[in-house]
Formats: C-alpha cells, structure tokens, sequence
C-alpha cells in the first residue's frame, strides 16, 4: 500500500541493504484489492499491509504466513493554528462543522475511519476526498480542514507541534502493519529477508 511503501519500507530496506548488499527489491504500489490479487497470483513473493479488525482482506489468510511487523495508530490531527484560531474538537458536540478531509469511503482508511466514527456523533463537513494519505496529507498541512492519519506519516509534525490531535482516544483505530507470504515458493534471498523483516 503507498502509505506503508512512504512511511514504512523505504526506511526498513535501506536498513536492511546494509546488512543484505545482495538484496534487490522492486515494490509495487496499488490498493488492497490489487496487493492481494497481486499476492494470490504469485506476481509478488511478499505483500505488506495494513490490517484492522473492522476489515476483511481479499485473500484466503490460512494459504500463506503472516508477520506483525508494526503496530500503527489512525489518528485525526488539523494543524495547530487551525485547530486553535477554529476551536477544531471532535469532542465539542456544540459550534460549526469542522472541515474534514476524507479518505474514499470504499479505500482500506475510509472503512477503518468508518469504524472510528461508527455511531458518535460527528461533527464534520466533507470538504475533500481522496484515496491517498499523502495527498490528504497536503492539503490538512495547508490548514483547510482536519483528517485522520497514521501517525508513521505524521510522526515528525506530532513531534514538532506542527499537527495536533484533535479529538480524543475514542476517535483514535489501532492499525498493524502485516506481511504476507507464501514461503514455499521463495528462493534463498527472498527466505533470508522473510527471516529478517
């Protein structure tokens, strides 16, 4: 998934190519769907993904191996000027809607989001959808609304202050980042990095 390959992978391989100067990878980017297909078609040796309990994967998990590689956590942020200067709170169940920057509502986050709002109240108005985290990413730094974001995409704005939480943990889904494979079909290279990764 592009968020994992963003957020997550590029940092683990350049990791890892220190330790493996053998390693050639070539990753794949797409939705859910199309990791999955790309899996069970055996097009890829490994699929990486978030997995969330609210969200069935398309595969059939009993036909390969599974490794929990890192727990990650859905968080809705706004940047801080606009949260304050706005009174931006999911909690407040008083004041105007809050612009919101939606994940497309089929995509893996937008059910995940789904799952975080189930029957709450919620106070929002969709401004924005989109498919893709960094692209929701660009405009909530701009100030025009709050989203939810996986805080490995976010962990430096958290940090700095620049984004700020903007509801509390009830608001908040937990995510695992989950590598799938079938470790019968792999060579020794593809079985050295599974036992790494």
């Amino acid at each position: 998934m592009h968020t994992i390959s963003v957020n997550f992978l590029a940092n683990r391989i350049e990791t890892l190519q220190h330790s493996m100067t053998d390693i050639r990878t070539r990753v794949i980017s797409d939705s859910l769907s199309t990791c999955c297909e790309l899996l069970v078609e055996g097009a890829v040796d490994i699929m990486l993904c978030y997995t969330h309990s609210a969200v069935s994967l398309t595969i059939d998990e009993a036909a390969f191996d599974r490794k929990d590689l890192l727990t990650d956590r859905l968080i809705p942020v706004a940047t801080a000027c606009a949260a304050r200067d706005n009174g931006w709170n999911l909690d407040n169940r008083t004041g105007k809607d809050i612009p919101y920057l939606a994940y497309e509502r089929t995509s893996f986050l937008g059910m995940v989001v789904d799952h975080a709002i189930g029957r709450k109240p919620f106070r929002a108005e969709t401004i924005y959808v989109d498919g893709l985290v960094e692209a929701i990413k660009r405009r909530l730094m701009a100030g025009s609304g709050f989203a939810w974001m996986p805080e490995t995409a976010i962990h430096s704005e958290l940090a700095d202050g620049t984004l700020v939480r903007v509801g509390g943990d009830d608001w908040v889904e937990h995510l695992t980042i989950a590598a799938y494979a079938n470790p019968s079909q792999f060579d020794k290279t593809t079985r050295d990095l599974w036992e790494v990764l």
